[in-house]
């Protein structure tokens, strides 16, 4: 079986210190301002051709359109780097985790991979579910895309379950691995091990793991067989 390995792509870090990250940030804030626009139109476009959801052959992809497009309006509010602090709420992990999946379902079919879900608890647990949307959505794709190039069955499985008082959820892929002389530096603003990869999505979704749900992140990976991400998010204590 042939499997091939992840070209490593390591990035500068000049950029690690609080004061280029602010400057970054702010310049990140009028990017996202100037996306906020078109995606608008784009929203209200979808509004207006929404009675064609009644026909069978174009229901599901009107409606995948419509919810990838609310769900980027919903990031784009919360990313500013001039709010102190995201929005809180109860919500459950389930109804988020499927509905990522289902916007996945056709960029998984596309690489021949099948992703399956099963979730033995609808605990809630408190935060911002945009968040919630991003980190999880960010390690759906990773584990999607860590099963290309492999010549076996291409899988990725996501598990929700509880332990104790925590929420534990489990991605785990069939993919290449992580080699494991760089699988510390993973976590790092700016290393990648994808060609066209920024370096930035697994160092917030830790952070924002840790910060907006007081959870923890970790892994375990092994090259040719795969990579197992756990996370573990406090439970709501129930009345």
């Amino acid at each position: 079986m042939t499997q091939r390995k992840p070209k490593r792509q390591k990035r500068s870090r000049s950029l690690k210190n609080p004061i280029d990250l602010e400057i970054l940030g702010k310049h990140s804030a009028g990017i996202l301002h100037d996306i906020a626009n078109p995606l608008t139109v784009v929203l209200l476009a979808l509004e207006q051709i929404k009675h064609f959801e009644k026909i069978p052959e174009i229901r599901e992809p009107i409606s995948l359109a419509r919810l990838s497009a609310i769900q980027m309006k919903s990031i784009l509010e919360t990313a500013s780097v001039y709010k102190k602090k995201s929005p809180s709420k109860k919500f459950c992990p389930k109804k988020e985790l499927k509905n990522i999946i289902l916007l996945f379902a056709y960029y998984a079919q596309e690489k021949d991979v099948h992703v399956s879900f099963s979730a033995s608890t609808t605990e809630k647990i408190r935060g911002c579910s945009c968040s919630f949307f991003k980190a999880f959505a960010n390690l759906i794709e990773n584990a999607i895309d860590a099963c290309e190039g492999i010549s076996s069955e291409k899988t990725v499985t996501i598990m929700l379950s509880v332990r104790n008082d925590k929420m534990l959820i489990t991605i785990s892929d069939s993919g290449c691995g992580i080699p494991k002389g760089v699988q510390k530096d993973i976590f790092e603003p700016f290393y990648t091990t994808k060609p066209r990869g920024s370096g930035l999505g697994l160092a917030i979704t830790k952070e924002n793991i840790e910060k907006n749900f007081n959870g923890t992140v970790t892994y375990t990976s092994t090259e040719g067989v795969g990579t197992i991400f756990k996370i573990l998010i406090p439970i709501l204590p129930s009345k």
